[in-house]
């Protein structure tokens, strides 16, 4: 009778799952977080779609992309806004920057967000949720996804440029993806955020193949 094979304990065999390894050099024994800790945080704050998504393995189909994937990985703590169409890679490029600012960042110093994800944030009464958003100034690092999908009202918008003002204002690292020029941005949501923004990001175009020429 053939034995049936034990299924696998653990999604890691490097640490068991439990994202610590230990190890020996020159005689003393040390622990440090094992790869599969990045990609859990990854899947937590993207999706699991994105685990194992770097800006190393973010391929670069034209010009453009490329351009956007050598500047990010150059200036990797500069604040960037990327725009272009859906499809082009923009959360994959945000998702590799946060995994490499969590290599030299711990998580707690990060705040990633979709915009609907901030806008709940930020109109919420849960204490907890207000004071992620309104204490900024305990951050490094806020990363937002696909901006300028809402249609706001007058008190959403006053309450948005808070929000941004109060990144500009800490003088944060932001990284922004949108679907939307920065000046539609402006039409959408103010010129007072689309000034915010543009005083202290790098603006990343990303083009489709067929408007590399325009």
């Amino acid at each position: 009778m053939s034995q049936e094979k034990n299924p696998k304990m653990y999604k890691c065999d490097k640490c068991n799952d439990s994202f610590y390894i230990s190890f020996e050099d020159r005689g003393y024994s040390y622990i440090k977080l094992c790869d599969c800790y990045y990609d859990a945080m990854v899947e937590v704050q993207f999706g699991s779609y994105f685990r194992g998504k770097t800006l190393e393995n973010y391929e670069g189909r034209n010009s453009s992309m490329i351009k956007a994937k050598e500047i990010i990985t150059g200036s990797i703590n500069d604040s960037f806004f990327i725009t272009g169409a859906v499809g082009l890679g923009k959360t994959h490029l945000l998702a590799g920057i946060y995994l490499n600012l969590l290599k030299t960042r711990r998580s707690g110093e990060m705040l990633v967000f979709t915009e609907l994800q901030l806008l709940n944030k930020l109109i919420t009464n849960e204490k907890e949720a207000q004071e992620e958003v309104r204490n900024l100034g305990n951050y490094k690092t806020i990363i937002i996804d696909d901006m300028g999908k809402i249609e706001l009202k007058r008190w959403e918008q006053e309450k948005f440029f808070a929000f941004y003002n109060d990144m500009y204002r800490y003088k944060l690292q932001f990284i922004i993806s949108s679907n939307y020029s920065l000046p539609e941005i402006g039409e959408i949501y103010g010129g007072a955020i689309q000034r915010r923004i543009e005083e202290r990001a790098r603006i990343l175009e990303i083009k489709l193949p067929e408007l590399l020429d325009s």
